[in-house]
Order: C-alpha cells, then sequence, then structure tokens
C-alpha cells in the first residue's frame, strides 16, 4: 500500500460516526399524523452532503422509516450550507442538522417500538470517507 491509502485507512479507522437521534411526540392519537425531527450530527471539520445533493455523484443525508408496516409521508431536509471545494461550490450539513419528517400512527392504542436508519458519506476539506448509515430506535405511544 501506498503511503496515501495508508493514511486515508488511518483516517477511516479513528473517524467517528455521525450522532443520529429521533425525538418524537409524548403521544399522539390513533391514525393520526406524526410529525417528528431527526438530528443528524457531523463531528467537527467533517460535513455531509445536503438533500438534494448539488451534482448527483453526492451522496445525500437520507433518513428511512424501517419498521414494517410504516411509510415517511412527508420528509423536509433543511437547505445546506454552500462551501467551495476545488472551485465547485457544493451544499453541504455541517454541525447538527435538523430533518422535519411524517408518518402516520398506527390505530392501535399502545407502545409501538419504531427504527430509523440515515444514510449519509461524511467528507472533510480533503477527502470523503465510504458511505455510511446510522440506525436509531423510539418508541411511539398512541392513546386515545
Amino acid at each position: 500500500m501506498n503511503m496515501t491509502t495508508l493514511l486515508a485507512l488511518a483516517v477511516m479507522a479513528v473517524q467517528e460516526p455521525a450522532e443520529f437521534k429521533i425525538e418524537l411526540p409524548k403521544m399522539v392519537k390513533p391514525g393520526a399524523v406524526v410529525k417528528a425531527k431527526a438530528h443528524v450530527t457531523f463531528v467537527d471539520g467533517w460535513h455531509g452532503y445536503q438533500n438534494p445533493p448539488s451534482d448527483p455523484y453526492q451522496n445525500p443525508v437520507t433518513l428511512k422509516l424501517d419498521t414494517k408496516g410504516y411509510k415517511l409521508t412527508k420528509v423536509t431536509y433543511p437547505k445546506g450550507v454552500m462551501k467551495d471545494f476545488g472551485g465547485t461550490p457544493t451544499a453541504v450539513y455541517e454541525g447538527t442538522v435538523t430533518i422535519l419528517f411524517e408518518f402516520v400512527a398506527p390505530k392501535k392504542v399502545g407502545s409501538h417500538p419504531l427504527a430509523f436508519t440515515v444514510d449519509y458519506q461524511q467528507c472533510n476539506d480533503s477527502t470523503c470517507l465510504p458511505p455510511a448509515d446510522t440506525k436509531a430506535k423510539a418508541t411511539l405511544v398512541v392513546k386515545k
């Protein structure tokens, strides 16, 4: 392996994944539209690509609801900040980004465990890590 490959592997080995948290309402009515938030935090000096991305080759931050029987009905990604990388203006997310999303609550009363995934690719000013994902769980409480 050459020095560049070894350096890239060392950076990947020490780079922390993005932090991912879900914020749900404390309680919802059966069949209600649930309005919630996903918070994705990138480590200082690293960023993820805005959704939709500036260029089609970029891997944007993408939120998924993995629990069977549930489907995201609306996802609102914020605008990123514009950065210049090699003369190319690129929209990125830095620090903590909040994604607003909606889905329909089940009609069955009770606690419903949900699983979410956020796909992203972290980059800094000179390199990008391979695309990755981070998972989060949350519990939706449905009461009449």
